[in-house]
């Protein structure tokens, strides 16, 4: 989907206009009856209610989006945190053990810092595992130093889990994205039909100046405290 160019304004503002113009139009039987002459029916007004909900709800799934996003960017630190201390702890292990002279694969490969780079260390901390694992010698070695194979699976299970978390961070990332484009164009939906309102609502209502002044549309939204993770959201509907 993609991200419409034009931002909405004031969420809140928004929000609470569109409410507020809604019902004083079906309260008063003249506005109703003046507004109807140019199509603004209780079916239009059933439809701005819609779109107001729908914004409402874009907005409340984005900050669920956002919440779980950041979840999963904590467990892909925690998951990183203990995958590089395993790795540091063997490597040490076998620099110790093997020693750069000992000309095994496993010792040379270590002879370059830990990388920094998430891919870089986890293909060195796969390669590392693997050897450990899979080369007989070296498994049975290792055995010897507190390294038997239970825990070098556990380790390559660590190792396992900080990839399903790297997964499960891009599609939160995904998901957050996709909230955010569907709750500008719901907030821009809504923008628009109020917009259009507020114009057809002038010509009907032209005779009558307050009649329109009394729709609330230079009305002001009431001050909202910010929420953390959903500065603009102001209510919370089903």
């Amino acid at each position: 989907m993609p991200t419409p160019t034009r931002r909405p304004r004031n969420v809140s503002r928004l929000l609470h206009t569109t409410q507020l113009v809604i019902d004083n139009t079906l309260a008063d039987p003249e506005i109703q009856m003046l507004a109807g002459v140019y199509g603004y029916t209780a079916a239009k007004m059933q439809a701005g209610t819609d779109l107001r909900a729908a914004a409402v709800n874009t907005i409340n799934a984005q900050v669920v989006a956002t919440d779980k996003q950041h979840q999963a960017t904590a467990q892909v630190q925690a998951a990183e945190k203990t995958a590089r201390a395993n790795y540091r702890e063997l490597a040490a292990i076998v620099r110790i053990v093997f020693g750069k002279r000992s000309g095994r694969s496993i010792a040379r490969n270590l002879l370059r810092p830990e990388p920094s780079r998430r891919d870089k260390f986890l293909t060195a901390a796969k390669n590392l595992l693997n050897s450990a694992i899979y080369d007989s010698t070296v498994a049975a070695v290792l055995a010897e130093y507190g390294y038997p194979s239970a825990r070098l699976e556990a380790e390559r299970g660590a190792l396992n889990a900080l990839e399903e978390a790297l997964r499960m961070q891009r599609l939160a990332k995904i998901e957050a994205e996709i909230a955010a484009d569907k709750r500008q164009k719901a907030l821009l939906d809504l923008e628009d039909w109020l917009a259009q309102y507020r114009v057809i609502a002038k010509i009907a209502l032209r005779h009558k100046p307050e009649l329109f002044d009394k729709l609330g549309f230079t009305t002001r939204a009431p001050e909202v405290a910010a929420q953390p993770g959903a500065a603009e959201e102001v209510e919370q509907e089903g």
